[in-house]
């Protein structure tokens, strides 16, 4: 196992060896002893450092408490002060650099092995914290649905970048805005008793409405409301909310294009009940025409075979098509 490797910074020769032996015999390693914030700095810029100890007081124009600040911000390495005086405006100005704990000279192995291991344990710890705020914050800043966090007034505390894509705001102009503002004035009542059903119930509620883009036109959004005001961590109603416009209007272009056909198949419909009908009444005419032209027929038949007139028909031949029944009687 590699020891954990400690750099000294320490004005005072003698108490540098000290420190550094009580270090090497705790089994750490001591890769620099220096005198320096300079040299502090540029140790600690080697890469193989895990954790300063550091005096307040050192030799050269840098002090420990600004080789400190440059050490925490450049290189994210913890840094432990070392001082003899428990000084408040010393401890004040070294406070600021935040660092990961104090030792008051003189101090035994025990109380340095104590402090190291508690300050490389608070540094390991904000590390992880802080890759998973990076992880959250990424997933966060790269969904597609818009998160936001509202008080208990509506009043918006955080809005997710993606909210620029949605409704074409920045961020940070939202802040501090009411987000019923950003209502359709139809949909308000709605969306009103929806909020203050989930500050009342803490239940989860999903609703629609239309929130105005930054262009003046109007989104449709699905928006999910989530009671917690009882976490720390946020203390807010958490909104997620997607944009279902195209959605929207593609059900509505769908339904149109559905209306527009039953409308045709309702006027086609219709065109063919009435050529049918009137197809039905010109075969009815000519049903009634055949009846009564047979029936006339038959009139003029009964007429002509009743008749004692001698009747008949030839062609343009001469030849008879006809005759009458009195010249078959009479002529056999």
């Amino acid at each position: 196992m590699v020891a954990v490797q400690v750099l000294v910074a320490e004005g005072d020769g003698a108490v540098a060896e000290d420190i550094a032996r009580a270090l090497k015999n705790l089994e750490y390693g001591v890769p620099a002893v220096v005198s320096s914030g300079e040299a502090a700095i540029t140790e600690a810029a080697g890469g193989d450092v895990d954790l300063v100890l550091i005096d307040v007081v050192l030799d050269g124009d840098m002090d420990g408490i600004d080789a400190a600040r440059q050490i925490n911000t450049r290189f994210d390495i913890p840094v432990v002060y070392l001082t003899a005086r428990a000084d408040e405006a010393i401890l004040e100005q070294a406070g600021a650099t935040q660092p990961f704990g104090y030792l008051l000279k003189p101090f035994s192995e025990r109380k340095l092995h104590c402090v190291v291991q508690m300050a490389l344990q608070e540094h390991w710890m904000q590390g992880a914290l802080r890759k998973r705020e990076e992880h959250f914050r990424s997933l966060i800043e790269n969904a597609s649905d818009l998160i936001a966090i509202l008080d208990r007034r509506h009043t918006i505390r955080y809005a997710s970048p993606s909210v620029r894509r949605v409704l074409g705001y920045a961020p940070r102009s939202l802040v501090g805005r009411d987000a019923f503002a950003l209502l359709h004035p139809d949909d308000l009542e709605q969306i009103a008793g929806v909020f203050d059903e989930i500050l009342r119930t803490k239940v989860t509620r999903t609703a629609e409405c239309r929130c105005r883009h930054k262009d003046g036109s109007w989104r449709f959004l699905e928006a999910v409301g989530t009671n917690l005001l009882d976490a720390p961590s946020v203390a807010g109603i958490v909104v997620n909310a997607r944009d279902v416009t195209p959605r929207l209007e593609a059900e509505a272009a769908l339904q149109e294009a559905h209306d527009t056909l039953e409308r045709r198949v309702e006027e086609r419909t219709a065109e063919f009940t009435t050529a049918n009908d009137t197809l039905r009444q010109v075969i009815a005419d000519r049903r009634q025409a055949k009846e009564a032209l047979h029936q006339s027929e038959a009139q003029f038949r009964a007429l002509v075979e009743s008749t004692s007139d001698w009747l008949w028909a030839v062609d343009q031949n001469f030849v008879y098509t006809y005759a009458s029944p009195k010249v078959e009687e009479l002529l056999g």
